[in-house]
């Protein structure tokens, strides 16, 4: 059993501070076509049971694109699909039933995110939140942060995930930062 993750562009309408992508590759407009993605998920050998497609945006791609990438995926693996999008619009795509939608969501860490919380409670499906335990994160109140997902009546599950520098971006976030934040939410 095999979890791969396909990151088809770089291309995004954000710029946060605290991305694993340069400001270059943010603006990339390069996509991965479909045929390579088919063919590099051939040469695994092993039994692929779920794949996470994100970017980027990956909402900045087509419909078409997507809806034909999944598509080919599951016919030929049946895997379960997760889409991860900073949700700056919701997509049709985004509302098959057949994926898995998770929302990265930093609160006011990352641009524009009262658009992004518009978006997440108007979905009409069930969705995850990612949250990366940046500086500005783990410095905010976390019971406003509570209280925020606690408005979200379709949210299923928050994963919040440390920070890691890149060579891109760094961030003065400890180890011990990061579990004292934690344990605000327990």
């Amino acid at each position: 059993m095999f979890s791969v993750s396909i990151n088809p562009t770089y291309f995004c309408n954000f710029n946060c501070d605290f991305c694993y992508l340069s400001k270059e590759q943010l603006r990339d407009r390069k996509t991965t076509k479909i045929e390579t993605i088919m063919k590099r998920l051939s040469e695994i050998d092993e039994t692929i049971t779920h794949i996470d497609l994100y970017g980027g945006e990956i909402g900045l791609l087509p419909d078409e694109y997507l809806n034909e990438l999944i598509d080919k995926i599951k016919d030929k693996y049946n895997p379960t699909i997760s889409i991860i999008t900073n949700l700056s619009a919701v997509r049709d795509v985004f509302l098959r039933p057949d994926i898995d939608l998770s929302v990265s969501y930093d609160f006011d860490a990352r641009e524009k995110e009262h658009i992004v919380l518009k978006n997440m409670m108007m979905l009409q499906r069930p969705f995850s939140v990612l949250t990366l335990a940046s500086e500005k994160v783990v410095n905010g109140d976390v019971d406003f942060m509570i209280t925020i997902f606690n408005t979200l009546r379709n949210l299923q599950a928050v994963e919040i995930k440390p920070f890691s520098s890149t060579t891109h971006r760094s961030q003065a976030v400890s180890d011990l930062e990061f579990e004292e934040f934690i344990k605000k939410w327990i």
